[in-house]
């Protein structure tokens, strides 16, 4: 920072700014000049299917038109898509197109794989979301429509 800058701004609003890293800190600073963190303080955002995830949670079944291209070939962008509530995790099979959240993210893409009670989540076009648990499972996609 330049002098002039801190001459017009202050020494208080310079020190408030600038705050040290504790003694043995080696990386760079996770708060701000306010003392707020610069994480976000609510985990879960509203995604494009939040709504959608908290009606399949009481046992509704739900219809959407998603967007987006990562499913051509199987779902296009804006067609109807009908998802029912995943009930018993042992009827899910591989190939099976579920709305679920892996990493924060929500999706509607494919079981690749399943280990046990684990699923791998990937799109159409061949890219891995990542594994979930069951507890990420919301719904299953039962009927595709135009």
């Amino acid at each position: 920072m330049p002098m002039w800058y801190r001459a017009i701004c202050g020494k208080l609003f310079w020190k408030k700014w600038h705050r040290q890293a504790p003694s043995g800190f080696s990386g760079p600073s996770r708060i701000r000049y306010d003392g707020r963190s610069l994480q976000s303080s609510q985990p879960d955002h509203m995604g494009w299917a939040t709504g959608h995830i908290a009606k399949l949670k009481t046992g509704e079944t739900v219809s959407f038109r998603p967007r987006g291209h990562s499913m051509a070939g199987k779902i296009e962008s804006g067609q109807l898509c009908t998802v029912e509530p995943v009930t018993d995790i042992a009827t899910l099979a591989v190939g099976d197109i579920v709305l679920c959240k892996v990493n924060g993210n929500e999706y509607l893409h494919l079981i690749r794989a399943i280990q046990g009670q684990r699923f791998q989540i990937g799109n159409n076009r061949g890219l891995i979301n990542g594994w979930i648990g069951p507890n990420a499972l919301y719904g299953r996609c039962i009927k595709v429509a135009p």
